[in-house]
């Protein structure tokens, strides 16, 4: 399952967001059980693109919110994988 937080501005329609991750998902079947939640944040502070977090129950995925869309798609599908 797939959720999304946080202060959108890539991809505020999270049309890019729900693609790259029925594609990984279709690959790695093993995602579609899991739950992902996907948050855009300022990381410029942690000098990093995106990083991904587990607690034991679900995956959070926090994502640079001033990604071109080509930067954006290279670090979810890397944070999906």
């Amino acid at each position: 399952m797939l959720l999304t937080s946080g202060d959108w501005h890539c991809d505020a329609q999270k049309i890019l967001t729900e693609a790259i991750f029925d594609f990984v998902s279709s690959k790695y079947e093993q995602l579609k059980a899991e739950v992902i939640e996907v948050n855009q944040v300022d990381l410029s502070e942690d000098n990093a693109f995106g990083f991904c977090q587990f607690d034991g129950e679900e995956f959070l995925i926090h994502i640079h919110n001033d990604l071109v869309p080509t930067e954006y798609f290279k670090t979810l599908a890397h944070e999906l994988i």
